[in-house]
């Protein structure tokens, strides 16, 4: 079995799939002479590849939402639920990035390099310090999320198959007006062997803390009125090595402190020390400074191991339009309504249109997560 840290060096350099490019190899390309972010063929979102420790996600198939009449599955924080089909309902999944910050430095790069693009942020709006991994405290998680539901346009839109999605998310796209189902929730999955098999059909059947999980995900910038940021929407997670769940048991060896006597420094009498005749003042030979204090106790340790416990070339281009509150940037998109345009394709590739790719208005965003600090624990299980 290969050690997790050999897993994470080859899969962030090897893309598990065709058509995905390597986060951390191209954001060490931009900047230099020769980097180029090619996108002429396919006008679609680029798919970046990475590989990570997972810590924690809300529930796999329906996120941080929950219908009025049903209850709160296990693991889903009660203050982050929504009721209704909002821009506020996410697939979130929380990567452990306590000894890696390779996501971070690429998030750092990539900042700097579409912050300076032409265009970009024309109303010179500040960079949202909240997640932008900064700030030390707050840099041992990293978040990826994508949207449970996408707005509907004013034109009817062609139906988009829904089957996989759950029946909550599907009763939801009914009753909403505003509101569909977004068909692109994350897939999870399991390398067993040489086969790749849905994680439902592999004991646990769900991530665990510690999984070593290579990743695929598109990336856009959103621009609001008061600030800019990115989002790192995850498509594709597959477990390459099983992790070990919840963190350990720090257990402590019970002693019933508090039927114990208070500290006496060893002496019957736990008085002043320093009064004449007391025991230890004719035992040192003295009074205070006279000699040093004798051991008192005996102590014994036993120690005790537990071991049954638990040179790719891209070329950029930008361009686009700001409108509204707040505009977004996709990279790999076309960028129409309101987002900017930043197109990243493999070269070689032909100059068809695709259909526009929607994502969610963020405005009200920041609300949300900012209770969830990105410095949890990270206990919970699916």
């Amino acid at each position: 079995m290969e050690a997790a840290d050999d897993l994470l060096a080859k899969y962030k350099k090897h893309p598990f799939a065709k058509g995905l490019l390597p986060f951390q190899s191209c954001m060490e390309a931009l900047g230099t002479s020769e980097s180029k972010i090619r996108d002429k063929a396919t006008r679609r979102p680029a798919l970046f590849s990475h590989a990570a420790v997972f810590a924690e996600a809300d529930h796999p198939e329906t996120g941080n939402y929950v219908p009025p009449d049903e209850a709160i599955p296990f693991g889903v924080d009660p203050k982050n639920v929504q009721r209704k089909a909002n821009t506020r309902c996410f697939y979130t999944y929380i990567l452990d990035t306590f000894t890696d910050i390779s996501l971070y430095e690429g998030q750092w790069t990539l900042d700097e390099y579409v912050s300076g693009l032409p265009g970009f942020n024309a109303r010179t709006v500040p960079r949202r310090a909240y997640l932008s991994g900064q700030d030390v405290r707050y840099r041992t998680r990293f978040w990826m999320q994508t949207p449970m539901f996408l707005r509907k346009g004013a034109q009817k839109e062609p139906s988009i198959a829904t089957g996989h999605l759950h029946p909550w998310v599907v009763e939801a796209d009914k009753q909403s007006k505003g509101f569909r189902g977004n068909p692109d929730r994350p897939r999870v999955w399991v390398k067993d062997g040489d086969d790749i098999v849905p994680i439902s059909e592999r004991e646990p059947g769900t991530l665990q803390r510690g999984d070593v999980v290579a990743l695929s995900f598109t990336v856009t910038y959103h621009i609001t009125t008061s600030n800019w940021f990115p989002q790192f929407h995850p498509a594709d997670i597959i477990v390459l090595q099983s992790g070990d769940g919840d963190v350990p048991d720090y257990s402590a060896p019970e002693i019933d402190l508090y039927s114990r006597p208070p500290p006496s420094f060893g002496m019957e009498d736990p008085g002043d020390s320093d009064v004449e005749g007391s025991k230890e003042a004719r035992r040192t030979g003295g009074g205070e400074g006279d000699g040093e204090m004798e051991d008192v106790v005996d102590g014994s340790m036993e120690l005790r191991a537990d071991n049954g416990g638990s040179g790719q070339h891209m070329d950029v281009q930008a361009g686009g339009r700001q409108g509204g509150t707040g505009s977004s940037v996709t990279l790999g998109s076309s960028g129409e309504g309101g987002h900017e345009a930043f197109e990243l394709v493999p070269p070689g590739g032909g100059d068809d249109d695709n259909e526009d790719d929607e994502f969610v208005d963020v405005e009200a965003q920041e609300e949300v997560l900012r209770p969830l600090r990105s410095g949890r624990s990270g206990r919970k299980r699916l």
